[in-house]
């Protein structure tokens, strides 16, 4: 077996070896992608290992971050990956059940990479499937704690398939945050809409939305996605 080696980027470097989730596009796209302007406090909920609350470090220099992870191993390389980057003072990475753990702040920004597999779905890797199952973190419950720990005038960020995005959307209704930004991704020109990258608030604005093809028809990064990810990769 090859060995999983650290992902560069332009700022810091991602090594992923010990964590359930390996650096990926949903990762990249939603770092890349949420909006904090003016946040003082971040939360990233499952924050594996620390890639986007490293990106919004980057992104938001005058804002603190918090990462927080249930599995062990990758809390251990979250954190050892915070303790080498450039924004080490600004980032604090918690080894926590999110739905039980007692925050002290309110947040301006929450996201999360949300597990989403449901059921009896297993890749026969138990650690994996932790993070994930979506047993393990249900969306009324995953919702009603993002809504208790955010600021009034807060955003949520998420990336979900487009097939859960309706039901997320609904469930999010029900705890009082209303979609205000939605882009559609799609993986190539020709191919089904793969993902939704939503931004919820409590205020219930008229909706932003957008698409973004990450390849062109030759299999290259896209411009949209280069322009969009144009501070993070080599």
């Amino acid at each position: 077996m090859r060995p999983i080696t650290p992902f560069s980027f332009k700022q810091f470097s991602i090594s992923h070896d010990k964590c359930a989730h390996k650096v990926g596009t949903d990762g990249v796209l939603l770092g890349a992608w949420s909006n904090a302007k003016n946040a003082k406090y971040i939360l990233d909920i499952g924050t594996g290992s620390g890639l986007i609350a490293l990106m919004l470090a980057q992104r938001f220099p005058k804002s603190t971050v918090t990462g927080i992870e249930l599995h062990k191993p990758s809390f251990l390389q979250a954190s050892e990956n915070a303790s080498t980057s450039p924004f080490t003072e600004r980032l604090n990475m918690i080894n926590g059940d999110f739905l039980h753990f007692a925050f002290a702040e309110k947040y301006d920004l929450i996201v999360s990479n949300p597990p989403f597999y449901k059921g009896n779905t297993s890749s026969g890797k138990s650690e994996r499937d932790r993070a994930r199952h979506e047993e393990y973190l249900p969306q009324p419950a995953f919702l009603a704690k993002a809504a208790e720990l955010l600021s009034p005038k807060g955003r949520l960020a998420v990336i979900l398939p487009n097939e859960e995005g309706e039901l997320f959307i609904k469930e999010a209704q029900r705890q009082g945050l209303y979609l205000i930004r939605l882009t559609r991704i799609f993986g190539s020109p020709n191919a089904p809409e793969k993902r939704w990258l939503l931004e919820l608030s409590f205020e219930n604005l008229s909706i932003q939305e957008n698409h973004l093809t990450i390849r062109d028809e030759s299999g290259s990064r896209s411009e949209e996605y280069q322009i969009l990810t144009k501070d993070f990769y080599l």
